[in-house]
């Protein structure tokens, strides 16, 4: 990623920072009381309702009447539990990825999904590897599951985890993120299980081969600001071993961590409309990609030299590299474009000297607005407020 270099672009981020007092970019930290508008909180803690009335949020789930359609009836029938319509989800999953029934396990949360994960493939007393660049909530499941992070820094030039220095770690588990949607082939990850946090990428590939399928288990989040959510809050878990599955699905029971038939039903409903999804959101990034906008793709970071198979992300998030992040992302929210520093370096897994990579990434890129429901004027606004806040000679 090469850091944007113009003076005059930095002055001009900056000076929009300053005019807009109002501003702060803080994931914990208090609005102004109204005296302007307040710039977004950061992705585990946004409401996918914009501060100020009018700006484009960053994030938002694509529903429709379809999904209203299908609540509404099970909640007419009183079915609030879970049930066949969680089955059917289920179902609906193993058939997306080739699985044989029974090999996925829906649940309350993309977290709750990790942490059984983690349980079910015996973490306890384990060294679990973790990427730096990644929020706390990875490290609070292998806490929870008993094994003892250890965290390695993204390699130069790459989004990804350093696999190279993963594969020399001596951890007994990995958990290898595929951020932004941008997916990462695991395989050099030899003599160590191996679980696929998929909760940005459902949808890409590796060659032929969805990702969550090259390692020992996959999890993915359903929440409202994913590629496809169950109505608010969801999880899912996958594995091609069976016997995992059923642990998952043991722990699921005993500790509570369903969701409902009409949080299922909406979940199908979604799953049904996916492929327009991905296409609408490659669309809107080609825009961007044709607007001449450094966005972190699969060029940058996770190139396989010795493995010839394409990579085919999904465009969970358009993220800008550049240099002087909080700047940008304070600009574009003065102009009523809601943009995020996608993980801050409060929220990162793991900080210090040791993780300089992680550190780099949290102060130089930005995301913007990228989901179905954006039409193509929001979609040229978003273009003419990154041009204005990047301009250069």
């Amino acid at each position: 990623m090469k850091p944007a270099s113009s003076s005059k672009r930095l002055k001009r981020a900056k000076a929009a920072a300053k005019s807009a007092k109002a501003l702060n970019l803080a994931r914990n930290k208090k609005s102004s009381g109204g005296k302007g508008p307040t710039a977004p909180k950061n992705s585990a803690a946004q409401t996918n309702k914009p501060a100020v009335e009018g700006t484009i949020a960053h994030a938002r789930p694509t529903m429709g009447r379809q999904e209203l359609q299908a609540a509404m009836q099970l909640i007419r029938d009183g079915a609030l539990d879970a049930g066949p319509e969680v089955e059917a989800l289920e179902s609906e999953f193993c058939k997306f990825y080739g699985l044989p029934e029974g090999h996925a396990v829906v649940l309350a949360s993309g977290a709750a999904a990790l942490y059984l994960a983690l349980k079910a493939l015996d973490a306890q007393g384990k060294g679990v590897l973790l990427p730096a660049y990644s929020e706390a909530h990875l490290t609070e499941a292998t806490r929870l599951a008993g094994g003892k992070a250890i965290y390695v820094d993204v390699a130069d030039e790459e989004v990804h985890m350093d696999l190279e220095a993963a594969t020399a770690s001596g951890a007994d588990i990995a958990v290898v993120a595929h951020l932004f949607g941008l997916p990462v082939d695991v395989s050099a990850l030899k003599n160590m299980t191996v679980i696929e946090d998929c909760s940005d990428a459902l949808g890409a590939k590796l060659g032929e081969t969805y990702v969550g399928l090259q390692g020992d288990a996959a999890v993915f989040s359903l929440a409202s600001e994913n590629i496809i959510t169950t109505g608010g809050q969801g999880g899912l878990f996958i594995s091609r071993r069976r016997e995992i599955c059923d642990k998952v699905r043991d722990y699921r029971q005993s500790l509570d961590l369903n969701i409902t038939d009409s949080q299922a039903a909406i979940g199908r409903v979604q799953l049904s409309k996916l492929p327009n999804f991905l296409a609408r959101r490659e669309e809107i990034f080609a825009q961007y990609r044709a607007a001449g906008f450094e966005l972190l793709d699969t060029a940058e970071g996770i190139d396989t030299p010795e493995d010839e198979r394409t990579m085919t992300p999904v465009r969970y998030r358009a993220v800008l590299s550049l240099q002087d992040a909080p700047a940008i992302a304070a600009h574009l929210c003065n102009g009523m474009i809601e943009a995020i520093v996608p993980i801050t370096e409060q929220e990162l897994a793991a900080r210090g000297g040791e993780f300089p990579r992680a550190l780099e990434l949290s102060k130089t890129t930005v995301s913007i607005p990228i989901y179905p429901h954006l039409n193509n004027a929001e979609v040229f606004e978003i273009i003419e407020q990154v041009e204005v806040a990047l301009d250069s000679d």
